[in-house]
């Protein structure tokens, strides 16, 4: 995409693309499924898998080890305080978000089922994860998901927690003050490459390396340990939300965070489309 393109416009664009391509298959799957044809049913389900996953929100995964600003900057990147950040017992399961029109809380258990987050048991042993609903326009077409701290001492987890949730974006946390450590970088090398291509390491806390030399020195470490790995090194502080005044044309960290999320999520979203469409003339052109 060229630089010159707004991003948020462009993910924009490429929602309304994914939307329209979708409805065209979904018509072609419920033609195909209204012939007599011996095979048309099995062809029509195959259009119709095609369709389920082009409407499916796709997913922005924040991880990291543990105490690295990962929920702070779901809350930062959505504009809205839905995630609580200091909550034990949320701290061992992974948190959905999505959008709706007011703030709600879902616990699902490891049977499925979802109740409100109210409802249940502080017991969390038969919790899986967490749903919540916030008010932002940011998750248009976008689920972001929370996942809980690896390499922390109270739990036993691994990398496979982020293959598992099946990220299209991942956003990798990684403070500021002690970044970029071994343990970090050899987790890197089990996910697979294509996901770390369009996937950024994120330095949190920026604004507590005060020494501007620091900073400097900070971002070019970073910078030489991300190159071919991840698509870019972001920085976010842990306090500015916005710019620092109304007249100020600088754009906040978080801001600037967002419009590369955006420009990796039209590129895979376009990507998404075309294999879609290119999938469905396969499985027409088998019609009997």
């Amino acid at each position: 995409m060229p630089l010159n393109v707004n991003p948020i416009e462009d993910w924009a664009r490429t929602r309304e693309l994914q939307r329209e391509t979708a409805t065209t298959l979904a018509a072609a799957a419920a033609t195909l499924g209204a012939t007599r044809s011996k095979n048309a049913g099995h062809l029509a389900a195959r259009l119709n898998a095609i369709v389920a996953r082009l409407r499916a929100p796709m997913r922005v995964v924040v991880a990291g080890e543990f105490n690295t600003g990962k929920t702070t900057l779901c809350n930062r990147l959505i504009g809205v305080d839905a995630l609580p950040t200091s909550a034990l017992p949320m701290t061992n399961l992974w948190t959905r978000v999505y959008a709706a029109p007011a703030i709600e809380a879902f616990v699902r258990s490891t049977t499925g089922a979802r109740e409100p987050i109210g409802s249940v048991s502080a017991d969390v042993a038969d919790w899986s994860s967490v749903d919540i609903g916030a008010p932002s326009d940011r998750l248009a077409g976008i689920e972001l998901i929370d996942l809980p701290g690896l390499a922390d001492p109270r739990f036993d987890r691994t990398i496979a927690l982020v293959r598992n949730v099946h990220p299209h974006v991942l956003l990798w946390c990684t403070s500021s003050t002690q970044a970029c450590k071994e343990s970090e970088r050899s987790e890197w090398r089990q996910l697979a490459p294509a996901l770390l291509a369009r996937s950024f390491l994120v330095l949190t806390f920026s604004d507590l390396v005060k020494a501007p030399a620091h900073r400097a020195k900070l971002m070019r470490r970073a910078e030489d340990i991300a190159e071919g790995v991840f698509a870019g090194v972001l920085t976010v502080s842990s306090k500015t939300a916005h710019a620092s005044g109304p007249d100020d044309a600088t754009p906040s960290d978080i801001a600037s965070a967002w419009n590369e999320v955006c420009r990796q999520l039209s590129r895979l979203g376009k990507h998404r489309c075309q294999l879609a469409v290119s999938l469905a003339h396969r499985i027409l052109s088998r019609r009997a």
